[in-house]
């Protein structure tokens, strides 16, 4: 259901707005705030989110998808960066999610993603989903990781907030699908646009550095990288790939 957007010219962080409002009240499904400048933006694994004022979406959307198990709550994660990368296209962008739910163009960070889950039991009550998504800035400064942005990749002009309507569509339209349909044609595009999926890449498990092939994601959001003649299922902070 559409909402008309919160909009705020600065904020500490849109997600952490969204729980504040919850703590007042029941919100209605599919609010959006979005906010010129984050003071305190946040990026999974309580990483700074760094973005110049006005350049760029910087969004949270509230759902409360009780369809789902605690145990499923990936398949969220899958159907929102699935989402972003339908809206990418949409702007003749071939965009790739890196797992377990960054998004690149031509190898590069343009939007992170960070989803914050409230359970009752064991389904979900809510869930607040943070989006930040590089549309005009063209330097990076502050950014750990090679990134790159709408602007830089097509030249687009677009306002943020138009395209931030546009991307909130594209959300609705792959959590109805998702509730709807279930797992299977999720998972299914979700595979299709992870980023080096069969193909040889390089990783540390903190450990040690090794070569190893992305063969697929679990059912509860774990990569499966084949190296040797095994493979194996790795959590969020066991393994990185190295660019």
């Amino acid at each position: 259901m559409k909402h008309n957007p919160l909009i705020y010219r600065e904020i500490d962080s849109t997600n952490a707005e969204v729980s504040r409002l919850l703590r007042t009240g029941r919100l209605p499904e599919g609010l959006v705030i979005t906010a010129d400048y984050q003071s305190g933006g946040r990026g999974r694994g309580g990483n700074a989110w760094v973005s110049d004022p006005g350049k760029n979406i910087l969004m949270s959307w509230l759902v409360y998808p009780a369809f789902l198990s605690v145990s499923d709550q990936f398949l969220l994660s899958k159907a929102v960066s699935v989402a972003i990368t339908d809206f990418l296209s949409g702007y003749s962008l071939d965009a790739r999610i890196k797992w377990p739910n960054d998004i690149l163009c031509s190898g590069e960070k343009i939007c992170g993603i960070l989803i914050e889950n409230s359970v009752l039991g064991m389904q979900l009550r809510h869930s607040i989903v943070g989006v930040g998504l590089n549309v005009h800035q063209e330097i990076f400064p502050d950014f750990p990781w090679k990134a790159t942005s709408m602007r830089l990749q097509t030249g687009i002009s677009d306002a943020t907030d138009v395209l931030a309507d546009q991307l909130t569509k594209s959300l609705q339209a792959r959590y109805d699908q998702l509730a709807e349909n279930g797992s299977c044609s999720m998972n299914r595009a979700y595979l299709q646009r992870l980023y080096r999926r069969d193909e040889r890449s390089e990783f540390t498990d903190g450990n040690s550095r090794f070569t190893g092939v992305i063969r697929g994601v679990d059912e509860l959001g774990q990569i499966q990288i084949e190296s040797g003649f095994s493979t194996r299922s790795y959590g969020f902070h066991e393994i990185t790939m190295i660019y």
